[in-house]
Parts: C-alpha cells; structure tokens; sequence
C-alpha cells in the first residue's frame, strides 16, 4: 500500500513540475507570429499572409520605418479585405516619395501611392476616404481637382463606419479650403459624383 502511495506522490509531482513549462510553452507560442512587433517576415514566403504581417507592417510605418514596411504591405495588399494594408501601403509610398532625391522615381512613388489610397477609398475605408480629400486637394499623385476632393469629404462625412468607429470630421483648415475652392455649380457636381459612388470590393485580381 506503502508502495502503491509512493508511485501515486511521485507522479503528481512530476505532472506539477511539468505543467507550468508546457503552459508557458504555449502562452510565448502564441505571443507574436514573428517573434516581436519590430521583426520583418519572409515576405517571400509561399502562404497566405497573417493578420498579424498587417499589424507589423502598420507599427512599422507607425515608427517611420515605411521602408521595412513596404515590402510587407505589398505582400498582402492584395489579398480580400486588405483595405488597411492597402491604405498603409499608400502613405508609406508616398513619405518615401517625400525624401527620394530621384524626382521622377519620387513621382512615380506618389502616384502609386494615390492609387493605393484611392483602392481602400473606393472599397469603403473611412480613413483612406479622408485622405482622398487631401489628394486631391493638394493633387498628390493625382491631378489636383477640388470637385472631387469635396466628393470624398461627402462619401467620408456620410460613411456609416466613420460613427462606429467614432472617426472626427474633417480638419478644420482642410474644410475651409474646400468651401473656398468648391462653390456655387461646384457644390453640385460634387453631390452628384458622391450620389453616383458605389462601393468596389476589396478583391484579389488574382
């Protein structure tokens, strides 16, 4: 019985000593998908990207580091519903843009940039809807033109997604450019390109 006892005792302590090193295995495993915020990928790796890539490559634009994330963002900014990647994609392109000494590199940068931003606008995201305005306000990558500027500051405005996610308006400064720039016949024409938006999916082509 003595013996019986013992076995019983000494395996429970070797299943105590074990348990908490394969919970704190699992608990590490599970922390990051690449070992921490800041570590790149293999964006040349053959499988589909994981939402964690999404959320590095947007810490490491965050950090201003657009050069480490581009390469991430264009590995999954082509994926279904990649709108925030495809957003994320068109700011760091265009910061990167901003600092290339090459003018025609840095224009070509731009406006791929543009397009990227106008992607995640034309698929619903609120937030590349707002930059939109400035795009084409400023005529960043694309040619300047406020009727369309006021159209996205109008699709922004009204898009549902915007209150949910309680999205501020538009800038002030911002604002006041597009009544200054936007008036009488303008004002419809941008109405009326808002009214005749539909919405794009955010697909794959492939």
């Amino acid at each position: 019985m003595r013996g019986l006892k013992n076995t019983i005792v000494a395996v429970a302590l070797l299943y105590a000593a074990g348990f908490p090193l394969a919970a704190s295995a699992q608990m590490h495993g599970a922390e990051q998908p690449y070992g921490s915020p800041h570590e790149m990928p293999d964006t040349n790796a053959n499988r589909p990207a994981s939402r964690g890539a999404a959320a590095v490559a947007e810490d490491l634009r965050l950090k201003g580091k657009c050069d480490r994330a581009v390469p991430i963002l264009r590995n999954i900014a082509e994926g279904d519903n990649a709108e925030i990647s495809q957003f994320n994609l068109g700011l760091c392109l265009q910061d990167l843009a901003k600092a290339e000494h090459d003018s025609q590199k840095a224009a070509d940068e731009m406006k791929e940039g543009a397009d990227w931003i106008l992607r995640a606008a034309n698929a619903g995201f609120a937030r590349a809807q707002a930059a939109a305005v400035n795009l084409y306000l400023d005529g960043s990558g694309v040619a300047a033109d406020p009727i369309e500027a006021k159209k996205w500051a109008l699709l922004y405005h009204s898009n549902p997604l915007r209150y949910s996610i309680t999205l501020p308006d538009i800038d002030v400064g911002v604002s006041n450019r597009l009544d200054a720039a936007v008036t009488g016949p303008m004002r419809k024409e941008a109405k009326a390109r808002a009214e005749a938006w539909t919405k794009t999916e955010s697909k794959s082509d492939y």
